[in-house]
């Protein structure tokens, strides 16, 4: 690649000197120069229109004159470039000259209002050597590459001559006929006919059971298909018009007959449920709980708060609950006795008895089944794991009794503050190891020490102290900022140091993420102090700069410089490797064209910045849904999902946007199963610790339980794929977790018991009496979710901690409750931080930014699959991350990084990690995009290397940030990492949500998830992306390309992958690269 664009820029200088030297003068010299400047100024200036008329930011005849002249171009082929060609051709003479003259003007016309342009921004001598540099040849291809197909200029043709769209179908359809069937990489792509995807489909129809098979044929058989008429079973009343009467004991019920009826059976099921409280017992949270071992079958697991009650008799559980038969490939770290993968590996292994032919059937049978089969798998724990861990590592369980007296009150004060924020590390003295700190528990205490003693450290110090006493003393050593004594409430607190008016940054980020980021969703079940949080959130927006940040030129105009940069970062090393005099002088002259062109950001003032979009007074961006967007409540999950998705992803204007959803739960009813005849009710009673007040009685079943929301010690995390909205523990030990679907529909998933193999139902239930108001239960149950979702150009994924430890402390002092002050923001802001970072890289400064870019990529198909990490599981291996004191992400990531050179049978991993990059003391605390791109490179000897030394040794690296900048040149081989942990502590009364629990919707009753029969198209040949789902829940989802990593080495990264797991339990020391298992047929 560095030859190629060695020789490209050979070509360009030979290209013009060439020109030139052809019947030399100056008039040529100058005509060339000339068109050159011309050409260069009306680029600029047809930039600058199209994004008027994208954005739509000015209005009357500019907008209407910028829309015209981009039509014109839009009907030239090549774009701005063929534009360009067609006014120069005009010019010729033996045209007329009205059409030359006219072409003329319109041409110096651009280039004027271009170089006006540049004259304004400071950049008329400088944006001439970034366009020509560099940033000329990639939007020349990106704009002319569609040109390049027969397939553009047909569909142009056809609609320049309005023919037909069936025509045009038909042309484009003959140009497909002649070419290739597939390509390279989709010939690799496991494929079966018409009649094996039926069977397919047939056998997962089988499997869900008669719910899926209404799932996924229609739901003909349930819904009636008009008004019917019938006689009352109780009152005998003929009734006519009805499209859902209620269906009681007797039969089909008019209105009245089923209000009585079901508030019948919601008496009885209160009256009931008073009886299974013991005079004296008080609330349900206070009282003995059944131990799970007694009630649930399997292999026996820990203890979970229960409601007490008699034990229901086995026979009368899970009545009309059908079993849809959910089976998912899981297994267990420490099982003696084999997991289902090898029971699946042994009957495929190849018998001697067959022929070769036969075994290559059978091999190209279970690739068939593995593609469209296996997409994922879990790792889980039992009791038994939890004895060979114990045994492993030595561990006493004995009390351990730890004398405090004697300590200061700030060493007191540090050891509790350690202990909140890592409660791995147990009972905390000052001479306890800082081991096993992740970066986001780093992140935490940071700011917890900032909180509480007024002093900022960065992360590199925090883990540099190693006990916590060491730590006490760097903290009484460093720099103390601003006092803690200011008010919180104060008017633009901790905006001191913000410039007041408006302002111009520099800062670094590629084009691709001007886009919203994933956004942080919590949940509170209690009512919500609306002013205090505008009050909070205007104080919020007036501390961060990037929150009132705009920015200002073109995304296109971006790219053309982001291209550019990216060139002349290539081509320094060439230059410095030939030994070329005056290099250091023309680096400082580009350095300097590039930071005049560089694209801006504008800061302004909150009430400037928002007062148009938010006459509400304070001006913020606070978006409060109670409809949706046709106007109708809020009153199930799956329309508060569809406009939270709706809200975030569509109609979200940048840089910030704080978003708060209040869905309206009428759950208290009578309601009735679909299938099956069975009953249940939700009552609203205070005798249980719901969090809203409400309790599920199945009277028949005799079973009850309260619904407890995520903010609830008892909460348990709902299967995948069902985003569940309440959590029921049964008295019975069995479990239920609730979702309002629709208004009058309820989604339940039950399960016999909490044993990893205990069975698991889905359910659906209707309101037994549809025509009753839903309103007669009394007030509905109103959950509020705040989504706060950044746009990726002003944040990364580590700036949501701090943005929300900011609001809630402001909220919460907002509130007038009591708590420590919020420290101000001590220094530069995070703007200037980022403006001095990409500056410096400009001039060739060693701690650079990587300039990724877009120039070279990856081009191929791959396909997914993902590995769950169970919180059992979980709970081991951080267990075990902290016995060697080593942060759980850096454990997590290097056993990644040891199965991969074990599956590729390398003793090297190169990779590329998505690192932070916030080493100074108050960047923690910042929002910006300090995230970038670092190259590491991991040795894996194939006869010395163990797992432990191999994790240390990459803890070592990242500790001391021993990687290089990212090589955008090796970009298309390279393997990207990407980290994604959550931070889920409880702010205020706000619990923070998991992806799980708001996206996706109800997806559980489709049964384990299928890969569909061709291929995806791959941004890298190999991807990791570990993301934590939920607080005891990680998930490794791994994208890898077809050609350089097959489906046969992905089963080898699973073996290995569940290996290194095993051995780093019961023994870290053991070796990375160990034969895999021979006779195995699929790897």
């Amino acid at each position: 690649e560095a030859l190629h664009a060695r020789r490209h820029l050979a070509l360009t200088i030979a290209w013009f000197f060439a020109a030139v030297a052809v019947r030399p003068s100056i008039g040529k010299l100058l005509r060339i120069l000339g068109s050159a400047t011309t050409m260069t100024y009306m680029y600029l200036a047809l930039t600058h229109a199209d994004d008027v008329r994208f954005r739509q930011s000015m209005r009357g005849a500019p907008l209407f004159l910028c829309q015209v002249v981009m039509s014109l171009v839009d009907a030239v082929p090549l774009l701005k470039f063929g534009f360009f060609v067609v006014l120069s051709v005009a010019e010729w003479r033996w045209l007329p000259r009205w059409l030359t003259l006219g072409c003329r003007s319109l041409r110096w016309m651009l280039a004027a209002a271009g170089a006006a342009l540049a004259w304004r921004r400071g950049r008329l001598l400088a944006w001439p050597l970034v366009l020509w540099s560099g940033g000329l040849g990639n939007q020349l291809e990106i704009e002319c590459q569609a040109w390049t197909r027969l397939e553009t200029w047909l569909w142009e043709i056809t609609r320049a001559l309005s023919i037909p769209q069936g025509v045009a179908s038909r042309l484009l359809s003959l140009v497909e006929y002649f070419r290739p069937a597939t390509t390279p990489a989709e010939a690799s792509v496991p494929t079966v006919g018409a009649a094996a995807a039926v069977v397919a489909r047939a056998v997962v129809v089988t499997e869900l059971g008669n719910d899926a098979g209404d799932a996924v044929g229609g739901a003909a058989s349930v819904w009636p298909s008009g008004p019917q008429a019938f006689g009352c079973a109780d009152c005998g009343q003929p009734v006519d018009g009805v499209r859902w009467p209620a269906k009681g004991p007797s039969g089909r019920l008019c209105d009245d007959c089923a209000a009585k009826w079901v508030a019948s059976e919601e008496a009885a099921a209160c009256a009931w449920l008073q009886q299974q409280f013991r005079p004296g017992d008080g609330p349900a949270s206070k009282r003995r709980r059944v131990d799970c071992c007694e009630v649930a079958s399997g292999d026996g697991h820990e203890d979970v708060p229960m409601p007490h009650s008699d034990p229901t008799p086995a026979a009368h559980v899970g009545v009309a609950k059908p079993n849809i038969g959910l089976a998912r490939r899981e297994v267990l770290l420490l099982d003696r006795g084999g997991p289902r993968w090898e029971a699946v590996v042994s009957c495929i292994e190849p018998s001697p008895q067959r022929t070769a032919q036969e075994q290559h059937w059978d091999l190209q049978g279970f690739e068939r089944w593995w593609w469209y089969n296996q997409t994922e798998e879990y790792y889980d724990a039992d009791k038994l794991s939890e004895v060979l861990f114990a045994e492993a590592m030595g561990i006493d369980h004995g009390a351990i009794a730890v004398n405090c007296d004697g300590l200061t009150p700030e060493a007191k004060q540090l050891c509790a503050l350690v202990t909140e924020q890592a409660p791995h590390l147990g009972i905390v003295t000052p001479a306890t190891a800082l081991s096993g700190l992740d970066s986001l528990k780093l992140t935490r205490l940071a700011f917890a020490i900032k909180l509480r003693f007024g002093r900022a450290l960065t992360a590199g110090q925090l883990r540099a102290a190693g006990t916590v006493g060491k730590l006490l003393a760097v903290i009484e050593a460093a720099d103390v900022g601003m006092p803690v004594e200011h008010r919180i409430n104060a008017p633009n607190s901790g905006s001191i140091h913000e410039a007041t008016g408006e302002r111009e940054y520099a800062v670094w980020f590629s084009p691709g993420q001007h886009f919203p980021m994933g956004s942080w969703v919590l949940r509170s079940d209690t009512p919500l102090d609306m002013p205090a949080l505008r009050r909070a959130l205007a104080q919020l927006v007036d501390r961060h700069i990037a929150l009132r940040a705009e920015i200002i030129d073109p995304m296109h105009y971006m790219s053309i410089v982001f291209d550019a940069v990216v060139m002349w970062d290539l081509y320094w090393p060439l230059l410095y490797r030939r030994g070329i005099p005056g290099v250091t002088c023309l680096r400082r002259f580009v350095a300097w064209a590039l930071g005049r062109c560089w694209p801006r950001v504008r800061c302004m003032p909150r009430e400037a910045f928002y007062k148009a979009r938010f006459p509400e007074q304070p001006s913020v961006p606070l978006h409060v849904i109670s409809q949706d967007s046709h106007g109708r409540p809020l009153l199930s999950q799956s329309v508060c999902e569809g406009e939270l998705k709706r809200r975030t992803k569509e109609c979200c204007d940048p840089p910030v946007q704080f978003l708060v959803l209040e869905l309206s739960c009428f759950l208290v009813d009578f309601w009735a199963h679909r299938s099956g005849g069975g009953h249940f009710a939700i009552v609203r009673t205070a005798l249980t610790d719901s969090t809203v007040g409400l309790a599920y009685v199945d009277v028949p079943s005799g079973e009850w339980g309260p619904l407890l929301g995520p903010d609830s010690a008892q909460w348990r995390t709902p299967p995948y794929r069902f985003p569940a909205l309440f959590f029921i523990p049964l008295n019975t030990g069995n479990i239920v977790w609730l979702r309002l679907e629709r208004a009058d529909e309820i989604h339940l998933c039950y399960k016999e018991g909490i044993a990893r193999t205990a069975t698991e139902h889905h359910v659906i239930a209707y309101r037994a009496a549809p025509q009753r108001p839903r309103e007669t239960g009394g007030p509905p149950a109103v959950v509020r979710h705040i989504a706060l979702t950044l746009f990726h150009c002003y944040g990364d994924g580590s700036t949501y901690t701090p943005l929300a430890q900011d609001l809630f402390a402001l909220y919460d002092a907002e509130c007038g409750k009591p708590g420590l002050p919020l420290p101000s923001l001590v220094g530069p802001h995070s703007f200037e931080v980022l403006e001095r970072r990409l500056l410096g890289t400009l001039h060739g400064a060693p701690d650079r930014l990587s300039l990724r870019g877009g120039l070279w990529r990856y081009d191929g198909r791959g396909y997914g699959y993902s590995f769950g990490i169970e919180p059992k599981a979980f709970a081991l291996l951080s267990r075990a991350a902290a016995a060697v004191g080593l942060p759980f992400d850096i454990t997590l990531l290097g056993l990644v990084l040891c199965s991969q050179a074990r599956a590729d049978a390398s003793n090297l991993v190169e990779f590329t990690i998505y690192a932070p990059m916030r080493d100074g003391p108050a960047e923690s605390s910042m929002v910006g995009l300090f995230s970038d791109w670092r190259d590491v490179s991991l040795g894996v000897d194939f006869e010395l290397a163990t797992l432990l030394g191999t994790l240390g040794q990459l803890f070592h690296t990242f500790q001391h940030r021993l990687w290089s900048p990212f090589n955008a040149l090796r970009k298309p081989e390279r393997t990207v990492v990407n980290m994604q942990p959550l931070d889920m502590q409880r702010r205020s009364h706000f619990q923070h949500l998991g992806e799980n629990l708001w996206w996706g919707g109800d997806r559980f009753r489709e049964g384990p998830a299928k890969r569909s029969e061709e291929a995806c198209c791959a941004r890298q040949p190999l991807t990791f992306n570990l993301e934590q789902q939920d607080e005891s829940v990680w998930w490794i989802l791994v994208d890898a390309g077809l050609n350089e990593r097959p489906p046969a080495w992905m089963r080898r990264f699973s073996l290995s992958l569940r290996q290194a797991f095993q051995d780093f339990i019961v023994d870290p020391l053991a070796r990375v690269h160990q034969p895999l298992p021979e006779g195995v047929m699929g790897i």
